[in-house]
C-alpha cells in the first residue's frame, strides 16, 4: 500500500531518489490500519474551513509543492483567495505533497521568508466566523 501511496506525494522525476522514497515508505508503515482509518474518517467529515479562512486576521503562508497531486495548486490558490488581503501562495519547485521532505531546503527559506515579513497594523487578530 505505501508503494502505491508514495507514487502520488512526490515530483515524478523524485521516485528515483530510493533514499527518499524509502523515508516516506518507512514513515508510513509505522502507522497502524486504525491511524489511516481515523484519518480518512477526519479528512472525510472536516467542516468547510470557509468562515474560518474568510476571518483571518494574521499574516499567513500558503504553501504548495507544484507537482502536488493530492492537494493541488489550484486548490491552494483558492485557499489563499477566500483569506483577506489573499496572501501569495508559494509554490515549491520540483516538489509533490511531501514538500517537506521533497524539497526541505526550498520550504524553509519559504518558512524563513514569511516569518521576515513586518507585522501589519491591525494584524494580530482574528474574529470569530458569524
Amino acid at each position: 500500500m505505501a508503494t502505491q501511496w508514495v507514487q502520488g506525494t512526490l515530483d515524478p522525476p523524485r521516485l528515483s531518489d530510493a533514499v527518499l522514497v524509502e523515508a516516506i515508505v518507512a514513515m508510513f508503515a509505522h502507522k497502524s490500519a486504525d491511524i489511516f482509518a481515523r484519518q480518512i474518517s477526519a479528512l472525510l467529515a472536516r467542516p468547510d474551513p470557509t468562515p474560518v479562512l474568510a476571518n483571518i486576521r494574521v499574516p499567513a503562508l500558503v504553501v504548495c509543492g507544484r507537482a502536488d497531486s493530492w492537494s493541488p495548486l489550484s486548490q491552494h490558490q483558492e485557499i489563499a483567495a477566500l483569506m483577506p488581503d489573499g496572501p501569495a501562495v508559494e509554490v515549491i519547485e520540483h516538489a509533490g505533497h511531501m514538500s517537506t521532505m521533497d524539497q526541505p531546503q526550498a520550504v524553509a527559506a519559504a518558512l524563513l521568508g514569511w516569518l521576515r515579513l513586518p507585522l501589519q497594523p491591525g494584524a494580530g487578530t482574528a474574529t470569530s466566523p458569524g
